[in-house]
Protein backbone atom coordinates (compact mmCIF):
# COMPACT_ATOMS: atom_id res chain seq x y z
CA UNK A 1 0.00 0.00 0.00
CA UNK A 2 1.23 3.54 -1.28
CA UNK A 3 2.30 5.71 2.24
CA UNK A 4 -0.54 8.29 1.02
CA UNK A 5 -3.10 5.35 0.42
CA UNK A 6 -2.16 4.04 4.08
CA UNK A 7 -2.62 7.93 5.58
CA UNK A 8 -6.16 7.77 4.47
CA UNK A 9 -6.81 4.31 5.38
CA UNK A 10 -5.88 5.44 9.13
CA UNK A 11 -8.05 7.98 8.70
CA UNK A 12 -10.94 6.35 8.23
CA UNK A 13 -10.26 3.77 10.85
CA UNK A 14 -9.96 7.03 13.55
CA UNK A 15 -13.08 7.96 12.19
CA UNK A 16 -14.84 4.92 13.03
CA UNK A 17 -13.49 4.98 16.43
CA UNK A 18 -14.34 8.35 17.51
CA UNK A 19 -18.09 7.54 16.40
CA UNK A 20 -17.79 4.82 19.15
CA UNK A 21 -16.40 6.61 21.66
CA UNK A 22 -18.85 10.10 21.49
CA UNK A 23 -22.30 10.31 20.93
CA UNK A 24 -23.15 12.80 18.12
CA UNK A 25 -23.57 15.92 20.65
CA UNK A 26 -20.08 15.56 21.81
CA UNK A 27 -18.35 14.41 18.65
CA UNK A 28 -15.10 17.02 17.95
CA UNK A 29 -16.53 18.89 14.21
CA UNK A 30 -13.33 17.81 11.78
CA UNK A 31 -13.21 18.41 8.49
CA UNK A 32 -12.07 14.76 7.42
CA UNK A 33 -12.23 15.87 3.52
CA UNK A 34 -10.49 19.06 3.57
CA UNK A 35 -7.69 16.99 5.60
CA UNK A 36 -7.37 14.57 3.27
CA UNK A 37 -7.29 16.18 0.12
CA UNK A 38 -4.61 18.31 2.01
CA UNK A 39 -2.23 14.79 2.77
CA UNK A 40 -2.39 13.81 -0.94
CA UNK A 41 0.47 15.13 -2.31
CA UNK A 42 -0.04 16.60 -5.78
CA UNK A 43 1.09 14.14 -8.63
CA UNK A 44 4.29 15.61 -10.35
CA UNK A 45 6.76 14.38 -12.91
CA UNK A 46 9.82 13.14 -10.84
CA UNK A 47 12.76 15.39 -10.91
CA UNK A 48 14.97 12.81 -12.60
CA UNK A 49 13.04 12.16 -15.33
CA UNK A 50 12.57 15.90 -16.03
CA UNK A 51 15.73 16.58 -16.16
CA UNK A 52 16.90 13.12 -18.39
CA UNK A 53 14.42 14.14 -21.03
CA UNK A 54 15.45 17.75 -21.20
CA UNK A 55 19.03 16.43 -21.65
CA UNK A 56 17.60 13.85 -24.55
CA UNK A 57 15.65 16.56 -25.86
CA UNK A 58 18.53 18.71 -26.40
CA UNK A 59 19.88 15.75 -28.51
CA UNK A 60 17.33 14.90 -30.71
CA UNK A 61 18.51 16.72 -33.85
CA UNK A 62 15.49 17.99 -35.28
CA UNK A 63 13.56 14.54 -34.47
CA UNK A 64 10.23 14.03 -32.82
CA UNK A 65 10.27 13.66 -28.49
CA UNK A 66 11.65 10.78 -26.86
CA UNK A 67 9.12 10.47 -23.37
CA UNK A 68 9.92 8.39 -20.17
CA UNK A 69 6.72 6.76 -18.54
CA UNK A 70 6.25 5.12 -15.71
CA UNK A 71 3.13 3.50 -14.53
CA UNK A 72 4.37 -0.23 -12.94
CA UNK A 73 6.77 1.14 -10.29
CA UNK A 74 8.46 4.15 -8.53
CA UNK A 75 11.48 3.83 -10.43
CA UNK A 76 11.74 7.77 -12.24
CA UNK A 77 14.32 6.87 -14.65
CA UNK A 78 15.60 3.72 -16.34
CA UNK A 79 19.33 2.22 -14.99
CA UNK A 80 21.81 3.89 -17.53
CA UNK A 81 25.86 3.92 -16.85
CA UNK A 82 27.33 6.64 -15.06
CA UNK A 83 28.12 9.02 -18.52
CA UNK A 84 25.40 7.88 -21.04
CA UNK A 85 25.16 9.50 -23.78
CA UNK A 86 22.25 10.09 -26.03
CA UNK A 87 22.94 9.89 -29.74
CA UNK A 88 19.74 9.73 -31.57
CA UNK A 89 21.34 9.41 -35.25
CA UNK A 90 24.90 7.62 -36.21
CA UNK A 91 27.64 6.09 -34.54
CA UNK A 92 30.75 7.16 -32.41
CA UNK A 93 33.24 7.01 -34.78
CA UNK A 94 35.86 8.32 -36.93
CA UNK A 95 35.43 7.72 -40.90
CA UNK A 96 38.02 8.51 -43.98
CA UNK A 97 35.90 7.83 -46.88
CA UNK A 98 37.91 8.99 -49.76
CA UNK A 99 34.93 8.52 -52.60
CA UNK A 100 31.67 8.57 -52.48
CA UNK A 101 29.37 7.21 -55.65
CA UNK A 102 26.67 9.38 -55.88
CA UNK A 103 23.74 10.89 -58.36
CA UNK A 104 23.10 13.61 -60.42
CA UNK A 105 19.22 13.48 -60.39
CA UNK A 106 17.24 16.90 -60.20
CA UNK A 107 15.38 17.42 -57.43
CA UNK A 108 14.17 13.72 -56.52
CA UNK A 109 15.55 10.35 -57.48
CA UNK A 110 12.52 8.41 -59.34
CA UNK A 111 14.30 5.51 -61.34
CA UNK A 112 16.92 3.55 -59.18
CA UNK A 113 18.54 2.35 -63.19
CA UNK A 114 19.38 6.48 -63.77
CA UNK A 115 20.40 7.13 -60.51
CA UNK A 116 24.75 6.62 -60.15
CA UNK A 117 24.47 5.91 -56.60
CA UNK A 118 22.74 2.72 -56.64
CA UNK A 119 25.49 1.49 -58.41
CA UNK A 120 27.06 -1.24 -56.14
CA UNK A 121 23.10 -2.07 -55.19
CA UNK A 122 21.94 -5.56 -55.96
CA UNK A 123 18.13 -4.73 -55.84
CA UNK A 124 16.35 -6.01 -58.44
CA UNK A 125 12.56 -6.45 -59.80
CA UNK A 126 11.63 -9.54 -61.63
CA UNK A 127 12.66 -7.73 -65.04
CA UNK A 128 15.90 -7.67 -63.38
CA UNK A 129 15.70 -3.88 -63.57
CA UNK A 130 17.51 -2.11 -60.07
CA UNK A 131 14.69 -0.98 -58.01
CA UNK A 132 14.66 1.11 -54.39
CA UNK A 133 14.16 -0.53 -51.04
CA UNK A 134 11.54 1.95 -50.80
CA UNK A 135 8.00 2.71 -52.29
CA UNK A 136 7.10 6.44 -52.94
CA UNK A 137 5.76 7.12 -49.64
CA UNK A 138 9.14 5.79 -48.29
CA UNK A 139 7.76 2.90 -46.67
CA UNK A 140 10.03 0.02 -46.86
CA UNK A 141 9.36 -2.76 -50.28
CA UNK A 142 10.78 -6.24 -48.32
CA UNK A 143 12.37 -6.79 -51.51
CA UNK A 144 16.03 -6.62 -50.17
CA UNK A 145 18.00 -9.50 -50.90
CA UNK A 146 19.75 -11.47 -48.08
CA UNK A 147 23.11 -10.13 -47.32
CA UNK A 148 23.00 -6.70 -48.73
CA UNK A 149 22.38 -3.04 -47.33
CA UNK A 150 19.96 -1.06 -48.56
CA UNK A 151 21.88 2.16 -50.45
CA UNK A 152 19.84 5.74 -49.42
CA UNK A 153 21.73 8.73 -51.77
CA UNK A 154 24.52 10.71 -49.58
CA UNK A 155 25.06 13.87 -48.73
CA UNK A 156 27.37 13.73 -52.44
CA UNK A 157 24.26 13.20 -54.11
CA UNK A 158 22.32 16.15 -56.26
CA UNK A 159 18.84 15.28 -55.47
CA UNK A 160 17.22 17.26 -52.26
CA UNK A 161 15.83 16.03 -49.17
CA UNK A 162 12.46 15.06 -50.32
CA UNK A 163 14.06 12.12 -52.48
CA UNK A 164 12.06 9.12 -51.60
CA UNK A 165 15.55 7.31 -51.22
CA UNK A 166 16.70 9.24 -48.42
CA UNK A 167 14.57 7.70 -45.52
CA UNK A 168 16.14 6.41 -42.57
CA UNK A 169 19.03 9.13 -42.34
CA UNK A 170 16.36 11.54 -42.18
CA UNK A 171 15.28 13.01 -38.56
CA UNK A 172 12.78 10.82 -36.72
CA UNK A 173 9.00 11.92 -37.01
CA UNK A 174 7.33 9.19 -34.63
CA UNK A 175 7.23 10.24 -30.83
CA UNK A 176 8.80 8.00 -28.80
CA UNK A 177 7.83 6.79 -25.02
CA UNK A 178 10.56 4.72 -23.00
CA UNK A 179 8.20 2.97 -20.64
CA UNK A 180 8.13 0.65 -17.64
CA UNK A 181 6.79 -2.78 -18.75
CA UNK A 182 5.58 -5.55 -15.93
CA UNK A 183 7.70 -8.20 -16.73
CA UNK A 184 10.60 -6.95 -18.76
CA UNK A 185 12.32 -3.71 -17.70
CA UNK A 186 11.45 -1.12 -19.99
CA UNK A 187 10.47 -0.52 -23.20
CA UNK A 188 9.79 1.27 -26.37
CA UNK A 189 6.44 2.09 -27.91
CA UNK A 190 5.15 5.16 -30.75
CA UNK A 191 2.78 7.13 -29.61
CA UNK A 192 1.44 7.24 -33.38
CA UNK A 193 0.55 4.04 -35.67
CA UNK A 194 2.94 2.99 -37.87
CA UNK A 195 2.14 1.46 -40.99
CA UNK A 196 3.84 -1.53 -42.29
CA UNK A 197 7.29 -1.10 -43.69
CA UNK A 198 7.73 2.54 -41.86
CA UNK A 199 11.26 2.87 -40.39
CA UNK A 200 10.79 3.63 -36.92
CA UNK A 201 14.81 4.63 -35.92
CA UNK A 202 18.39 3.34 -35.92
CA UNK A 203 20.39 2.09 -33.98
CA UNK A 204 23.04 3.81 -32.30
CA UNK A 205 25.88 3.92 -30.19
CA UNK A 206 30.13 3.53 -30.25
CA UNK A 207 31.26 2.98 -33.32
CA UNK A 208 33.03 -0.20 -35.59
CA UNK A 209 36.20 1.69 -36.21
CA UNK A 210 37.16 1.97 -32.28
CA UNK A 211 39.14 -1.15 -32.00
CA UNK A 212 37.61 -2.57 -28.71
CA UNK A 213 34.51 -3.50 -30.31
CA UNK A 214 35.39 -5.24 -33.71
CA UNK A 215 33.56 -8.69 -33.29
CA UNK A 216 36.33 -10.92 -31.96
CA UNK A 217 36.35 -7.96 -28.46
CA UNK A 218 32.65 -7.80 -28.76
CA UNK A 219 32.08 -11.87 -28.43
CA UNK A 220 34.29 -11.93 -25.10
CA UNK A 221 31.93 -9.63 -23.24
CA UNK A 222 29.91 -11.22 -20.69
CA UNK A 223 28.65 -8.41 -18.70
CA UNK A 224 25.27 -6.38 -18.52
CA UNK A 225 27.42 -4.69 -21.85
CA UNK A 226 27.00 -7.69 -23.93
CA UNK A 227 22.72 -7.01 -24.04
CA UNK A 228 23.67 -3.60 -25.65
CA UNK A 229 26.08 -4.86 -28.36
CA UNK A 230 24.82 -5.59 -31.86
CA UNK A 231 26.52 -7.82 -34.18
CA UNK A 232 27.06 -6.13 -38.18
CA UNK A 233 26.86 -9.26 -39.70
CA UNK A 234 24.34 -9.46 -42.34
CA UNK A 235 26.80 -9.98 -44.82
CA UNK A 236 28.30 -12.92 -43.06
CA UNK A 237 27.34 -16.61 -44.04
CA UNK A 238 28.78 -19.92 -44.81
CA UNK A 239 30.75 -18.27 -47.39
CA UNK A 240 32.69 -15.26 -45.81
CA UNK A 241 36.03 -16.17 -46.03
CA UNK A 242 36.71 -12.83 -47.97
CA UNK A 243 35.24 -10.80 -44.84
CA UNK A 244 38.46 -10.01 -43.14
CA UNK A 245 36.95 -7.16 -40.76
CA UNK A 246 33.62 -8.09 -38.14
CA UNK A 247 31.89 -5.24 -36.48
CA UNK A 248 29.68 -5.06 -33.87
CA UNK A 249 28.20 -1.87 -32.10
CA UNK A 250 27.94 -0.73 -28.31
CA UNK A 251 24.84 0.73 -27.18
CA UNK A 252 25.92 0.77 -23.72
CA UNK A 253 27.02 4.29 -22.95
CA UNK A 254 25.88 5.68 -26.03
CA UNK A 255 22.94 5.10 -27.79
CA UNK A 256 19.29 6.22 -28.27
CA UNK A 257 15.80 5.00 -27.20
CA UNK A 258 16.45 2.03 -29.65
CA UNK A 259 18.39 0.49 -26.57
CA UNK A 260 15.11 -0.45 -24.63
CA UNK A 261 13.31 -2.20 -27.79
CA UNK A 262 12.60 -5.89 -26.16
CA UNK A 263 12.79 -9.38 -27.74
CA UNK A 264 9.76 -11.07 -28.69
CA UNK A 265 9.44 -14.32 -30.74
CA UNK A 266 6.76 -12.57 -32.75
CA UNK A 267 8.45 -9.38 -33.21
CA UNK A 268 6.54 -6.51 -35.07
CA UNK A 269 9.64 -4.96 -36.58
CA UNK A 270 12.93 -6.53 -38.41
CA UNK A 271 16.01 -4.53 -38.36
CA UNK A 272 17.62 -4.03 -41.69
CA UNK A 273 21.09 -2.77 -43.15
CA UNK A 274 20.75 0.59 -44.34
CA UNK A 275 24.15 2.69 -45.59
CA UNK A 276 24.39 6.59 -46.88
CA UNK A 277 27.55 7.91 -45.30
CA UNK A 278 30.23 4.96 -46.01
CA UNK A 279 30.41 1.92 -48.59
CA UNK A 280 29.09 -1.67 -48.72
CA UNK A 281 32.95 -2.73 -48.39
CA UNK A 282 33.52 -1.83 -44.78
CA UNK A 283 30.81 -3.81 -43.35
CA UNK A 284 29.69 -1.27 -41.08
CA UNK A 285 26.38 -0.43 -41.97
CA UNK A 286 23.45 1.51 -39.88
CA UNK A 287 20.63 -0.69 -38.35
CA UNK A 288 17.03 0.17 -39.56
CA UNK A 289 14.43 -0.52 -37.53
CA UNK A 290 11.06 -1.35 -39.55
CA UNK A 291 7.40 -2.34 -38.99
CA UNK A 292 6.89 -5.43 -40.52
CA UNK A 293 3.36 -4.83 -39.66
CA UNK A 294 0.73 -2.35 -39.11
CA UNK A 295 1.51 -1.51 -35.25
CA UNK A 296 -1.81 0.49 -33.36
CA UNK A 297 -0.62 3.84 -31.02
CA UNK A 298 0.81 2.50 -27.68
CA UNK A 299 1.40 -0.81 -28.46
CA UNK A 300 5.39 -1.76 -27.77
CA UNK A 301 7.41 -2.08 -30.31
CA UNK A 302 10.22 -5.46 -30.46
CA UNK A 303 12.42 -7.25 -32.80
CA UNK A 304 13.33 -11.14 -32.39
CA UNK A 305 17.17 -10.73 -31.20
CA UNK A 306 18.10 -13.98 -32.27
CA UNK A 307 15.80 -14.37 -36.17
CA UNK A 308 18.36 -17.07 -37.17
CA UNK A 309 17.04 -19.13 -34.11
CA UNK A 310 13.89 -17.80 -34.93
CA UNK A 311 14.35 -19.04 -38.77
CA UNK A 312 15.22 -22.55 -37.74
CA UNK A 313 12.42 -22.98 -35.40
CA UNK A 314 9.98 -22.04 -38.43
CA UNK A 315 11.69 -24.33 -40.51
CA UNK A 316 11.77 -27.49 -38.77
CA UNK A 317 7.95 -26.33 -37.57
CA UNK A 318 8.93 -26.68 -33.79
CA UNK A 319 6.84 -25.11 -31.27
CA UNK A 320 7.01 -23.98 -27.85
CA UNK A 321 9.67 -24.43 -25.63
CA UNK A 322 13.21 -26.22 -26.23
CA UNK A 323 15.95 -26.66 -24.29
CA UNK A 324 17.57 -23.01 -23.01
CA UNK A 325 21.32 -23.14 -25.32
CA UNK A 326 24.29 -22.30 -23.62
CA UNK A 327 24.89 -18.24 -23.02
CA UNK A 328 20.85 -17.83 -23.38
CA UNK A 329 18.37 -16.19 -20.97
CA UNK A 330 14.77 -17.11 -20.57
CA UNK A 331 12.42 -15.50 -22.91
CA UNK A 332 9.45 -13.67 -21.06
CA UNK A 333 7.70 -12.54 -24.89
CA UNK A 334 5.12 -14.59 -23.84
CA UNK A 335 3.72 -15.59 -27.83
CA UNK A 336 2.06 -18.10 -28.64
CA UNK A 337 5.48 -19.49 -30.37
CA UNK A 338 7.84 -18.34 -27.38
CA UNK A 339 10.70 -20.43 -28.07
CA UNK A 340 11.30 -20.07 -24.13
CA UNK A 341 14.42 -18.27 -24.79
CA UNK A 342 16.82 -15.68 -26.21
CA UNK A 343 20.57 -15.37 -26.79
CA UNK A 344 21.87 -11.82 -26.00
Amino acid sequence: MAHDDRTVYELVRAVGELNELYPKSERPKVDFDRTIKRLRPTRRQPERRVALQKKWAERLRGSASVTLVNEINSDEIPHLVEGFRYIERGYVRQLNIDYMVSCDCNGRCYDAEDCGCQGPSEMMDEHECRIFAYTAERLFNFLLPSGMEVIECNESCTCDAGCPNRVAQLPRDIPIEVFRTRERGWGARATIPLRKGKVAGIYTGLAPLFPAFRREEADRRIDERRSYIFDLDFREGADDDDITERFSVDGHAYGNWTRFVNHSCEPNMRVFPVIWDTIPELNQPYLAFVATEYIPARTELTIDYDPKAGEEARVSKQKGRRAMPPGARECKCGTDSCRGWVRV
